[in-house]
């Protein structure tokens, strides 16, 4: 097995150096000319300094460009860290400032947005260097997560949590170097990682999807039969989108597997795509937090599972992981009864960057030596031992993958001189489309139709778009329960 994922890669390009290892557009390239690209590129941040360890930022667009710039930090020995263009300049300027990134690798049309860190252009190259040893236990990237006090955490994850993934969750499908895989998700989403590394790994084409056609069901749709991916990765509430443009729009897709994550899935749209298939592809539905390396557990949906009661099967943990199912003392539960899910196994990640307190209190190490992670799932083991996702304990939700913390968003709210108070919760409206919706005590008496839209201006500068509520409520007091705390329960309720 290898030590690091440039060596994972090295024996990729070995075997598989004159397949197509990336698609974009128009454009091919070979795994042996990414070897060469991301060497050069690599050799071009060590003549400028990076040394092992260190941490390098990348910023680009869903492209070429974000492999290239991955590959070239991790030849360096450096972890990157995934920035989202997207995002408010406030917020990027925290991932860079707590990541301690010195580097930048990006775009010309970027560069300019990022101050305090030696910028990169992507195409750059240098003359050839010396490669640095990479062992497992050296961070491959830190990806940054929402925080309750609206300052995200970064996740530190090693070579060898990635490798460990790999080694776990492959054997699940039936997938070869002749195979095409999306890759759909941005790179500060770590199902990315998944996408990149899984495809990577045996051979096959990284079929990259750009930024306009993500967001549109019609052109995603067309751009898959076009380019003939066979496996896909989606969140259920994008696939969902996905879906009803299929169910509108039938094309002839060469879809094998789809594999679903991030969310509780969404069993009826499930059987409703693959109902359109004379041959169905294989849908799964995989569990696991950033914190664990992505994925920990995963289920081949059957048409039993369809047509089942159970809302989310995640199935059973890898054979390298151990669930736990505990209760609020630590004690495990009865079998089946509700309890918060811990996770032990090689794929839970070092902890958080700078926050030993927190990672104490989330991170640990079982009686047999093995890192361990208090998830702050809810769970509960079947009779056939597979496990079913139940919720979260805390104020955390899932929404188009992204785990957010909702005190993140209220606290942004409350920053606001239009707020007095805040709160935030994730509904579903009469068709069962969820949305983020925010409860507003506004600081003045007035009924104000323009505040939803000062709001949205006032958050966007602040929040990652798939933060911002769509749906805002005015309401004269926030409801509180007996002991004068927020009853957030009094906020779930559907918003037409």
């Amino acid at each position: 097995m290898p030590e690091s994922l440039p060596e994972l890669f090295s024996r990729t390009v070995a075997e598989h150096g004159d397949r197509t290892a990336l698609i974009h557009d128009d454009t091919t390239t070979t795994y042996r000319d990414l070897d060469t690209a991301t060497t050069g590129l690599a050799s071009r941040l060590l003549t400028e300094g990076v040394r092992p360890g260190d941490h390098v930022a990348v910023a680009a667009p869903r492209g070429i460009d974000v492999p290239v710039a991955v590959l070239a930090a991790l030849k360096t020995g450096a972890a990157y860290v995934p920035v989202d263009t997207t995002l408010p300049d406030a917020r990027i300027a925290h991932v860079l400032d707590d990541s301690g990134a010195r580097t930048i690798v990006t775009t010309k049309e970027l560069a300019h947005r990022f101050t305090g860190v030696t910028p990169i252009l992507v195409d750059e190259r240098g003359p050839h260097r010396p490669l640095s040893t990479v062992g497992a236990d050296d961070t491959a990237y830190i990806i940054y997560t929402s925080g309750s006090t609206g300052r995200p955490k970064g996740c530190v994850v090693t070579h060898g949590n990635v490798l460990a993934l790999l080694d776990a969750a492959l054997p699940m499908f039936d997938v070869t170097e002749t195979d095409r895989w999306a890759q759909f998700h941005s790179h500060a989403f770590d199902v990315s990682v998944w996408e990149l590394w899984a495809c990577l790994a045996t051979g096959a084409a990284a079929v990259l999807i750009p930024d306009d056609t993500a967001r549109s069901g019609d052109r995603l749709l067309a751009h898959l039969a076009a380019t003939r991916v066979s496996v896909l990765c989606q969140v259920p509430s994008a696939f969902r989108a996905l879906a009803l443009t299929f169910a509108r729009h039938p094309v002839d897709l060469a879809l094998r597997h789809v594999i679903l994550a991030g969310e509780s899935v969404e069993l009826d749209v499930v059987a409703g795509f693959l109902d359109r298939f004379e041959r169905p592809p294989a849908c799964s539905n995989l569990y696991g937090p950033t914190e664990t390396t992505v994925y920990v557990s995963g289920h081949r949906l059957t048409p039993a599972d369809l047509a089942s009661p159970v809302r989310t099967p995640i199935g059973r943990p890898f054979p390298t992981v151990g669930f736990e199912i505990l209760d609020d003392d630590g004690a495990p539960v009865a079998d089946g009864a509700e309890g918060e899910l811990w996770i032990a196994g090689p794929t839970v990640a070092a902890g958080y960057l700078h926050r030993p307190e927190l990672t104490a209190e989330r991170f640990g190490t079982t009686c047999d030596g093995r890192r361990r992670y208090r998830s702050g799932d809810l769970a509960r083991r079947l009779p056939d031992g597979s496990f079913e996702f139940r919720g979260r304990r805390d104020h955390q939700i899932k929404f188009r993958g992204y785990r957010i913390e909702l005190g993140d968003i209220e606290n942004a709210l409350r920053t606001s001189p239009d707020v007095e108070a805040a709160a935030v919760a994730l509904t579903e409206t009469a068709a069962g489309a969820r949305l983020i919706t925010a409860w507003i005590q506004p600081t003045g008496a007035k009924q104000d139709p323009d505040l939803p839209a000062r709001l949205r201006t006032h958050l966007s500068r602040r929040l990652p778009e798939y933060m911002v509520p769509g749906r805002y409520r005015t309401v004269t007091a926030l409801p509180v329960g007996l002991a004068g705390k927020l009853d957030r329960a009094a906020l779930i309720y559907p918003v037409t």
